[in-house]
């Protein structure tokens, strides 16, 4: 595991330059002179604003209920996943609702449970993988801070 002299950020141990602050990792290398590209994010100086998890996971619950699944995901920087989720989320939520109205009219409850069970837990676990990718985004992409005191 190798670290990054400038920022101190874990680095994958075949790169040239860190992918964080874009300082030199090699004193001799063979690799172009070139500078990486800056990588899309917000940033205050070389690092990346810290994401809270609770903000991810409270979008990921209110937004889930209505079937809006993986916005918390596009907060904490998942777009693909979120993506993925968000598909999703319309099509079981969607028919969750429907069987809800439907049962409301016919009476059948077999398919509001089916749906049921898959919305409810699919719109808790997406609440909480959220979370957990806001933290991982923190872990992995913002500097380490001192304590106050």
């Amino acid at each position: 595991m190798e670290f990054c002299s400038t920022c101190g950020h874990i680095v994958e141990p075949n790169l040239a330059y860190c992918q964080y602050c874009g300082a030199s990792l090699r004193k001799h290398s063979s690799f172009s002179s070139r500078q990486p590209y800056e990588t899309m994010g917000t940033t205050t100086g070389n690092y990346r604003v810290k994401k809270r998890p609770w903000i991810a996971a409270s979008l990921a619950l209110s937004l889930g209920l209505f079937g809006l699944w993986g916005v918390g995901h596009f907060y904490a920087g998942r777009l693909a996943r979120g993506i993925g989720l968000f598909f999703i989320g319309l099509l079981i939520g969607g028919l969750f609702w429907l069987s809800v109205v439907l049962t409301i009219i016919l009476i059948g409850y077999v398919g509001m449970i089916l749906f049921g069970l898959f919305f409810v837990g699919g719109w808790f676990w997406q609440a909480l993988d959220a979370y957990n990718v806001a933290q991982e985004y923190n872990e992995l992409h913002v500097s380490p801070t001192r304590a106050s005191w």
